[in-house]
């Protein structure tokens, strides 16, 4: 199996038509339906079902396209190092960010760095902890901006900031007082993001509260606009509270003991960091 038929399988995939993808790899048709029987026969599965639309991609196909993928990044990123090296230009930075800290913290942050080094430019990717600490370990990101918990085995970590967790919602889902207990938070809509739904889901069963949540999902600012269009209370990092915009939202500390959350700059141990001159 070569990168050559990886990215010709890739561009199939993307296509689902063998003809466009063969246009846009400036190929004519058979060479490139030759290449596709060649790495089927050689993985001994079937890619893609033939279909009167074009080609459609079987479980197998879908497996080795999210693995094609993350191959052929590789080979892109490794490519760019080797250019970084050999010729002492300046480069960029690939970094991995959660969503709650790339769009309120990280651009302050990187102010002074910017006006110190401007020649230094920036790939970001955006995900939570887990998928960002997963790009760390393949390689694909050089250093990440996480949040605790996480499992630190095999990277090495600096502490950035600590903070608690915030309830933010319409004034009218609070009383006049200037905290609010878990108690109360359980007798609300609750919005969250899944980063949290464990450590929340152990904290009521210890206090015996029963609690239903109105939103889970996947994303810091999902839960900070949802509670700024008064649909519930949502539970968010202080620093995340930056993005609400509804001057009838509060922000609220929650008075029972939660556990605070650190944001880290981490990199994967004996990993290989671009030299940007």
């Amino acid at each position: 199996m070569e990168l050559r038929q990886l990215e010709y399988f890739r561009v199939i995939a993307e296509t689902e038509s063998i003809h466009e993808a063969a246009r846009r790899l400036n190929m004519s048709q058979p060479p490139l339906s030759y290449q596709l029987k060649q790495l089927e026969a050689e993985l001994n599965v079937t890619l893609f079902e033939r279909t009167r639309q074009g080609v459609r991609l079987t479980e197998a196909g879908k497996l080795l396209y999210t693995r094609a993928k993350s191959m052929l990044e590789l080979r892109r990123i490794t490519e760019e190092e080797l250019a970084v090296c050999s010729e002492q230009t300046s480069g960029t930075i690939r970094l991995g960010v959660i969503s709650s800290v790339g769009c309120s913290l990280l651009p302050q942050w990187l102010k002074s760095f910017h006006l110190q080094y401007p020649q230094i430019h920036f790939s970001l990717y955006e995900s939570d902890t887990y998928q960002i600490l997963e790009k760390l370990h393949q390689d694909r990101v050089e250093l990440a901006l996480v949040r605790s918990p996480f499992s630190a085995e095999g990277i090495q970590k600096v502490s950035l900031q600590t903070e608690s967790l915030m309830a933010v919602g319409h004034h009218s889902f609070f009383s006049d007082a200037d905290t609010i207990s878990l108690k109360e938070l359980a007798e609300r809509p609750l919005i969250i993001y899944r980063r949290w739904e464990h450590i929340l889901n152990q904290t009521f069963r210890t206090l015996e509260l029963p609690v239903s949540y109105f939103c889970v999902n996947e994303d810091a600012r999902t839960t900070v606009y949802w509670a700024d269009a008064g649909l519930g209370i949502g539970i968010v990092p202080e620093s995340a509270c930056s993005l609400l915009q509804n001057p009838e939202t509060r922000i609220v500390p929650i008075s029972d003991s939660l556990p605070d959350t650190t944001i880290y700059l981490v990199r994967r141990e004996q990993a290989y960091l671009a030299s940007h001159t």
